[in-house]
């Protein structure tokens, strides 16, 4: 779970931008691309824009109400919460397919784990950390009572 955000990190310093969204408005971090830029201006200053409707209000309410704790690791923390949560519901939903094999379950996480683009990585401002954990709590509910 370290590797890729340090891996995006180093790329973020060392390979040119492919996107203009880091342009508009200096990110803070390598994470801070794309749709987060948007979710930062929604929660800084509400939905000002048209195009910011397309951004449901889930995860600027979440930033507000972290940055409450004015504590600037809440966000990671929090982030690390719902990966870690994510992980072990992925594990369980790929041992109660494959019961004889935690060697498979152990494969799956690990491989998720590591993502394919920064979009899905569990450590942005992004939708998807919190989309992928209830979508997996999800399928092992129904799992569990098919």
């Amino acid at each position: 779970m370290i590797v890729s955000p340090v891996v995006l990190a180093i790329a973020h310093r060392v390979l040119p931008l492919f996107d203009a969204s880091a342009r508009l408005q200096p990110p803070s971090s390598p994470h801070v691309r794309w749709d987060a830029l948007h979710f930062l201006a929604i929660a800084d200053a509400g939905y000002k824009y048209e195009n910011q409707w397309a951004f449901l209000p889930g995860v600027p309410f979440l930033i507000n109400l972290l940055r409450f704790q004015s504590n600037p690791y809440i966000w990671p923390i929090v982030l690390l919460a719902v990966a870690a949560d994510s992980a072990r519901i992925l594990y369980c939903l790929t041992r109660l397919h494959f019961p004889a094999s935690p060697a498979i379950a152990r494969l799956v996480v690990l491989l998720s784990l590591f993502p394919s683009s920064p979009a899905t990585l569990y450590l942005a401002p992004y939708a998807e950390p919190f989309f992928t954990c209830l979508s997996y709590r999800g399928m092992f509910y129904a799992a569990q009572h098919h």
